[in-house]
């Protein structure tokens, strides 16, 4: 339908492949977008390019997503910039499902890049669900950063990768306002150890 499971308009829906140095998808403070498609903004010269992708309501369903560099990774961003710095709009509800895949990687030298899946945390209404692939792989740099927060987050699945061939691991930044463990998250976070080095802050 026209309306996400939010009740939120869909005003942009991308099934197809863009693929551009710089990608902005931007549905609006009142709009849903929905990517099910691929998204390419890999550099085969330089470090990975950027991709913005902001609305109230964000759906990424089955989307290949990449900012992969022949020296680093790019810039993936999703609902919102690290921590919500900047102006880069806040989405209030974030779900990336389990089929998509979203990379930041170093291909041939250099460091991993960023990627942020955000909701706003100073909303309570906010929600981040991810339990897609997410790497940010560097190979003689180190491993990159990958943040998931928000006000309440469901990282339930979700496969981290700030690994590093011959640098240090990067960091995954889990920072939502609530923080439950359960027996599955606590084996999330144990996987995705072996990959990354993860910092846990909660408020609660």
């Amino acid at each position: 339908g026209l309306v996400s499971e939010n009740g939120v308009i869909k005003l942009v829906s991308n099934s197809g492949s863009i693929k551009a140095k710089k990608i902005k998808i931007d549905a609006g403070s009142k709009g849903a977008a929905e990517i099910s498609g691929n998204l390419n903004s890999n550099n085969e010269n330089g470090k990975g390019g950027t991709i913005e992708i902001t609305g109230k309501d964000i759906d990424v369903n089955s989307a290949t997503i990449t900012a992969n560099g022949q020296t680093g990774g790019g810039k993936v961003l999703i609902g919102g910039d690290w921590q919500g710095s900047g102006d880069l709009l806040q989405a209030t509800y974030l779900d990336i499902d389990s089929n998509s895949k979203i990379t930041a990687n170093a291909l041939t030298s250099g460091s991993g890049g960023t990627i942020v899946a955000w909701s706003d945390i100073k909303n309570s209404n906010s929600l981040t669900r991810v339990s897609g692939t997410l790497e940010a792989k560097g190979i003689d740099g180190n491993g990159g950063q990958i943040e998931t927060s928000g006000a309440v987050l469901d990282i339930n699945g979700i496969k981290v990768s700030t690994s590093s061939v011959t640098g240090s691991y990067g960091n995954w930044l889990v920072d939502p306002t609530n923080l439950t463990i359960d027996a599955s998250a606590a084996s999330t976070y144990v996987t995705n150890l072996a990959s990354s080095d993860v910092t846990l802050t909660a408020d609660n």
